[in-house]
C-alpha cells in the first residue's frame, strides 16, 4: 500500500512483519494459506458460523455463554429412544383381501379380521412371509 494513499487505512503490523519488502510479505502471506484446513475443522466452523454458535472447548462456550447471557451452542436434536420391547408389534400371517370404494382400500387380514382402511392414492405394500 502506498503510504498516505488514504488516511483511513493503516498497515497492519503483523503483515508488515512478514518481510522487508511488499514482494516478500505478499509471498509469505499467501504461505500461510497453503496448507488445507482438516475437514472436521471446516465442518465445525461451518456448523458454527451458519448457526451463530460459539466455537471452541466446552469452557470456553460456558464462559461465553455467561458473559452474553444466551446460549452459545444448539440444543440436542433429540431424547435418547427408550428401549422397547417387541409386545407393541404383531405377527400376523399375511394373507389379505382387498376391497375398494370411491374412497379407500379396505385391506383384512386373515384369520384376525384385523382391517386397515387405506385412502385412495396411499401407497399401500403387502407382502407375504
Amino acid at each position: 500500500m502506498a503510504r498516505g494513499s488514504n488516511p483511513l487505512l493503516a498497515e497492519h503490523p503483523l503483515h508488515r512483519a512478514l518481510g522487508d519488502s511488499a514482494a516478500v510479505r505478499q509471498t509469505e502471506y499467501r504461505a500461510l494459506f497453503r496448507a488445507a484446513l482438516d475437514d472436521g475443522f471446516v465442518e465445525a466452523l461451518r456448523h458454527a458460523t451458519n448457526g451463530g454458535w460459539a466455537l471452541g472447548d466446552e469452557r470456553f462456550k460456558r464462559a461465553i455463554a455467561k458473559a452474553l447471557g444466551r446460549r452459545v451452542a444448539p440444543l440436542p436434536l433429540r431424547r435418547k429412544a427408550k428401549p422397547r420391547d417387541d409386545k407393541r408389534q404383531i405377527s400376523l400371517p399375511l394373507t389379505p383381501i382387498l376391497s375398494r370404494s370411491a374412497e379407500h382400500f379396505t385391506v383384512r387380514i386373515l384369520p384376525q379380521h384385523v382391517g386397515v382402511r387405506v385412502p385412495v392414492g396411499m401407497p399401500l405394500i403387502l407382502w407375504e412371509r
